[in-house]
């Protein structure tokens, strides 16, 4: 996913112009702390930046399961066809055998192991990431709130005047357009 930008009208002379790169494109980590906190001095830049961090954390949970989901079907399909070739090893061999001992070689496959372990990774950055997005929606129903509070006009002014470069990992930039 490549960075967003967004141009909001400020008023007929200035536009702010908000530019985030996706949280799980940018190599550095994210400060949790930072994202979650909610600078209230800075309110009306909270407001119009949070949605685009919320939904970024959305979309990465909705990778993060298909993922999983791929993991489980690879592990499922590792372990029908492990047990199979079991059993028909077993048959050539006139052995009979019981459910227990092709689970058991099932489990005893290194490939079993790597693929299981895959599918553990997997869910662990899921529920890590959910975890997340839970505290950001958290933040964004607070936002919400909040932004009932202020009016459009003291939201616009407070956008033109705001000293902020970045909030929530998000830039803002005044702009005055060439053109009017």
């Amino acid at each position: 996913m490549a960075s967003t930008k967004k141009i909001i009208k400020l008023n007929n002379e200035f536009s702010l112009q908000i530019v985030f790169d996706p949280l799980y494109e940018n190599n550095q980590e994210v400060d949790l702390n930072r994202l979650l906190f909610i600078d209230y001095m800075n309110l009306s830049a909270e407001v119009a930046t949070f949605s685009i961090v919320y939904s970024s954390i959305g979309f990465l949970v909705a990778d993060l399961r298909r993922e999983v989901v791929k993991a489980e079907l690879e592990l499922k399909i590792f372990k029908s066809k492990a047990k199979k070739e079991f059993r028909e090893d077993a048959i050539d061999r006139k052995k009979r055998t019981t459910i227990d001992e092709a689970d058991d070689y099932m489990r005893s496959l290194p490939e079993y192991r790597i693929k299981n372990l895959q599918h553990i990774e997997y869910k662990h950055r899921l529920e890590t990431i959910e975890s997340l997005y839970w505290a950001s929606k958290s933040k964004d129903d607070k936002l919400q709130k909040l932004s009932s509070t202020i009016s459009s006009q003291d939201f616009t002014n407070d956008l033109m005047n705001t000293s902020v470069k970045e909030i929530n990992f998000v830039r803002l930039k005044k702009i005055k357009p060439l053109i009017q």
